[in-house]
């Protein structure tokens, strides 16, 4: 199938869209989730899953070469079989579109917090969720070009880590490795969440126009999210501590409240004006390969009437949800079965791969 030239993206910009679609999201309340779980000790969480992202991207790599110029869709269908593979390919579309409607809603909900208070939250998510149809529309390229933003909104938490390092206390992290096994492996599937980026590949594998270099700059985004949600750790345990840090719901923009600057006054406020369109970086990712997903699986062409139900059906699902604490929850339970799922199937799919020993030219 040849894609359209709109969908078609290097390398380069294949890591963008990894970076961008877990940095934007991932740095809300992974702090606050993992400190629930393991205390200070949260950046071995971060170290752990990681190292297994990365593991998981070089078996994504291996098993898209034993296929050339395919997606996990058409795989799928030719390791499982017309009826089974399509039960699986529907099923990661429910996993991405619940995953996508699940953030939304935390994204709004976010914004209604910090800033907009007494804006109804139905009237924020289709406001929010405007500028990812639009951008989604002119394809992924579009996607990824809009992704670059999420390095500014990364330079400006640094400059506010750096500012913070002087009341960073390194005695909140101690003692190191002071935690029991059964929570340490929680706080790495929850962290896991944040590193399921390693999967982009599977949908936009074709489009990637030079494939050899795919995997170096997958391995990239994956080792430059895990040093940046590892220093969000840091910084944010060592200057609240522990204790203090499980009461935070948003510990990076807590952060940015504490300081005052020449000129710009207000940090929060600028971390706010970044963070938010990092926040839909997140879903323009998720957005574009579930739409695209269901077009391939139904063999979709009117794409108008396509993106406009898809559109509608996410922002009733992210309605489900009373609040933001109940979204955690709803995203907790999504993303148990999601890595469960996602982990295992490109496992068992990489063996089938190799038993068969098929290759499709």
């Amino acid at each position: 199938m040849i894609e359209d030239r709109r969908n078609l993206i290097n390398s380069k910009q294949l890591m963008v869209l990894i970076i961008s679609s877990t940095a934007g999201v991932g740095i809300i309340s992974l702090p606050y989730l993992l400190v629930q779980e393991v205390g200070h000790n949260g950046w071995i969480a971060i170290l752990l899953s990681g190292i297994s992202s990365m593991i998981m991207a070089v078996i994504v790599f291996k098993l898209l070469e034993r296929y050339k110029n395919k997606s996990i869709i058409e795989i799928n269908l030719i390791l499982y079989g017309k009826y089974i593979g399509m039960a699986v390919n529907v099923f990661y579309l429910l996993y991405l579109t619940l995953k996508l409607s699940v953030n939304l809603r935390i994204a709004t909900e976010v914004v209604q917090i910090t800033v907009l208070r007494s804006t109804p939250s139905i009237v924020l998510t289709v406001l929010f969720f405007l500028s990812t149809i639009y951008i989604s529309w002119y394809g992924l390229k579009s996607v990824c070009r809009y992704g670059n933003m999420i390095f500014l909104t990364i330079l400006m938490v640094l400059v506010l880590y750096i500012l913070s390092l002087n009341k960073v206390r390194l005695t909140f992290l101690l003692p190191i490795g002071d935690i029991e096994i059964q929570g340490l492996l929680e706080s790495v599937k929850i962290a896991a969440f944040s590193f399921l980026g390693f999967a982009y590949p599977l949908a936009v594998y074709p489009m990637v126009t030079d494939k050899k270099q795919s995997l170096k700059y997958t391995l990239l985004a994956l080792i430059f999210s895990t040093v940046f949600f590892g220093l969000t750790i840091v910084i944010t345990t060592g200057y609240f501590g522990e204790n203090m840090l499980k009461h935070m719901l948003f510990p990076a923009y807590t952060l940015a409240l504490s300081f005052r600057t020449p000129i710009i006054e207000r940090l929060d406020l600028l971390f706010l004006v970044l963070w938010f369109p990092a926040m839909g970086m997140t879903l323009k990712g998720y957005f574009f390969i579930s739409y695209y997903w269901i077009n391939r699986l139904l063999n979709i062409k009117r794409k108008t009437l396509s993106i406009l139900l898809f559109s509608t059906a996410v922002i009733i699902i992210s309605r489900i949800p009373n609040d933001y604490n109940q979204s955690l929850k709803f995203l907790g339970y999504t993303d148990n079965i999601g890595v469960l799922f996602m982990f295992g199937m490109i496992i068992i799919g990489y063996i089938m791969s190799m038993i068969k020993g098929r290759k499709s030219n």
